[in-house]
């Protein structure tokens, strides 16, 4: 051979079915990703890039979690927990939402502010409903 013919490498093109065949067996591991490269003679960097295009992480994108029987029930359970306390947290803005706005219609109503300083006017008026009450008990 002289210096202007220079030897052709050969590549080889491959079906999609063989791809798919030899990252099944790697995937299944039935085979390593280097026992694949020497068992059909290809480059272990082409079966690594066969598997991230045809393997199963290219096409879910999901987590594997082992769990037990009683592991579920508590993850059950806790979805349930977790959708129970969200409606009570919806409930809870409702109520509030609407005792704000009742508070509004009073204030425009009566023309008094109700917010301010209601809290601790209402406090006092129970402490002395309450010392009332103590005071009729001890007699």
């Amino acid at each position: 051979m002289s210096e202007n013919e220079k030897v052709k490498q050969h590549q080889n093109s491959y079906t999609v079915a063989f791809k798919m065949k030899v990252v099944n067996e790697v995937e299944n591991g039935l085979i390593s990703v280097r026992g694949a490269s020497q068992l059909y003679e290809i480059p272990h960097t082409t079966v690594l890039s066969w598997i991230k295009r045809y393997g199963l992480g290219s096409k879910i994108d999901k987590v594997v979690c082992i769990m037990t029987n009683e592991d579920q029930r508590e993850m059950l359970r806790l979805r349930l927990e977790n959708e129970r306390l969200t409606k009570a947290l919806d409930d809870s803005h409702l109520k509030n939402l609407a005792l704000e706005s009742l508070l509004e219609i009073a204030e425009e109503t009566y023309g008094v502010d109700l917010k301010k300083n209601s809290g601790s006017r209402l406090a006092e008026e129970l402490r002395k409903k309450l010392m009332l009450s103590d005071l009729k008990d001890l007699e």
